[in-house]
């Protein structure tokens, strides 16, 4: 099979450990796992060695690792771009600094309200609201790259405008997302917090939807582009050093306890048969509002165990995909 394989980001889940315990959040803790130092070091290795252009960090919290900054410098001179995932609790004055020399390309911290008691909710934290307010301001002072994550849900709802108002104010970029998928164990508890097909359509008139606009076109990529050919360019390494296509697709498709990074890439079987497909084999093709919804077959496998299928989110609300 002549496919043209270009791994331009690589992301990667330090720990599933975590400081906060968000209502919604994917990352199953009913044990802890996370890769060792050089497990990390030996992956950033290979990475270059596949000439990888960015790595995404994330978690749980990835900053709660006492080597977060030691994995950052490596990567670094290793010549990889760096994002970071994080809820911003741990930004201080002791290490911005270190997080201003190591200049990441974005650090995209979690903000789930504009009160502290709505954050503080989602979060299960007491308090978080106001270290993530103190992370993000010095992330200004110190002119450190960074933008904000919100995810829409049901009581957070009427926060939203007063968000993106702050967000406005502070000069933050920001996205909205309303996808709330199942835990990596496979609960669908979190699915109860996803938003209603009249909140959709109140989102989408308010200009928070990331995935569609008034004028009905894409705004800022081909879905097939992103989800056909992600496994050709994209991967998703967890804490377990399991590979995935990408973060929420949940089909394993190598394990680095048993094979090189390279091999997986390269002659994974699951990898190669993804790429094979084509947008005619999916439910979603035949679909005129395909490219105005949001589709992805990551959350039809979480939904259904079967990728093909149309995820539950979007048969919700018929309103959706006439936006």
């Amino acid at each position: 099979m002549n496919i043209n394989l270009f791994l331009a980001k690589a992301q990667i889940s330090l720990t599933n450990r975590c400081n906060e315990n968000c209502i919604h959040c994917l990352v199953c803790k009913s044990r802890i796992y996370e890769l060792g130092t050089q497990n990390i070091k030996d992956i950033i290795s290979e990475l270059r060695e596949l000439n990888c252009l960015e790595v995404i960090f994330t978690g749980g919290e990835p900053m709660l690792r006492r080597d977060f900054f030691e994995i950052l410098y490596f990567s670094k001179k290793q010549g990889l771009g760096i994002r970071i995932f994080s809820n911003g609790t741990f930004i201080n004055e002791n290490n911005i600094k270190q997080l201003k020399e190591i200049n990441p390309l974005n650090i995209q911290v979690s903000l789930y309200g504009a009160t502290p008691k709505m954050h503080d909710f989602t979060t299960r934290l007491k308090g978080s609201f106001d270290k993530t307010m103190r992370g993000i301001k010095l992330l200004q002072d110190y002119k450190v790259r960074f933008s904000i994550a919100t995810m829409v849900m049901h009581h957070n709802f009427r926060q939203l405008p007063l968000i993106k108002d702050m967000a406005k104010k502070e000069r933050w970029k920001i996205l909205f997302d309303f996808i709330i998928r199942p835990k990596d164990s496979g609960s669908k508890l979190p699915l109860k917090y996803r938003i209603s097909g009249s909140q959709i359509r109140k989102a989408y008139n308010l200009g928070l939807l990331p995935y569609v606009t008034k004028s009905k076109r894409l705004r800022c990529y081909n879905k097939k582009d992103l989800y056909i050919n992600a496994s050709k360019k994209l991967i998703f390494i967890s804490y377990k050093r399991e590979v995935f296509p990408y973060c929420g697709f949940g089909m394993k498709t190598g394990d680095l306890r048993k094979d090189s990074l390279y091999n997986i890439w390269h002659k994974s079987r699951r990898l190669n048969w993804l790429r094979s497909l084509s947008l005619s084999d999916f439910e979603c093709s035949k679909c005129k509002y395909l490219l105005k919804c949001y589709w992805e077959p990551g959350l039809a496998l979480a939904e259904y165990n079967d990728l093909f299928k149309k995820p539950e989110v979007l048969k919700s609300d018929i309103k959706f995909h006439k936006l």
